[in-house]
């Protein structure tokens, strides 16, 4: 096994952890007896103990940055505005639900209706249209006697349908 197996074995990152724990002085007496009595005998143990130093040393070198108030402050704010704003669209999805129900129920009755609407006026249209040609249905036996329309123009003009356009405007109200 070389070292890049060893790095990859889930035993390495216990070890980390606690070589990590010893160098930040978190391990109580007995425990960094252990550690340090391993590394005097575990030779890959001392490695990647080596390895995590070079590692602190390098994290030491790196100069520190020192927040300024106007970062903080901004810094702040936008935790602040996210926490509003998660805030607003938990009240916004709670009161959306029951208008997308509302909708949901009303769209089907709406439709429900409106073809309930377009059905009885198909019905009512051909029941007017008859109404409005009854005068003609009961007269129909007498137009067909008729041969052509200069007659009907004669018979209008001599008054004969006079009577007629009383009936049909009482009708058509």
């Amino acid at each position: 096994m070389n070292d890049r197996t060893r790095h990859s074995d889930p035993s390495d990152s216990k070890i980390d952890i606690l070589l990590t724990s010893y160098l930040d002085g978190e391990l109580d007496t007995s425990e960094a007896q252990d550690v340090e009595r391993r590394l005097s005998q575990d030779g890959h143990f001392l490695r990647r103990m080596q390895e995590l130093q070079k590692t602190w040393d390098a994290i030491d070198v790196i100069p520190r940055a020192d927040a300024t108030s106007s970062f903080t402050k901004s810094t702040l704010e936008l935790v602040i505005d996210r926490a509003e704003l998660e805030n607003y669209r938990s009240k916004r999805r709670l009161y959306t639900w029951p208008l997308r129900i509302v909708a949901l129920t009303a769209l089907p009755l709406l439709v429900l209706a409106g073809s309930y609407y377009m059905a009885k006026q198909s019905q009512q249209k051909p029941v007017d249209q008859l109404v409005m040609d009854l005068p003609i249905i009961e007269n129909l036996d007498l137009y067909e006697v008729i041969d052509s329309v200069e007659f009907l123009s004669m018979l209008e003009e001599n008054g004969v349908f006079q009577n007629d356009d009383v009936y049909f405007d009482g009708v058509a109200e």
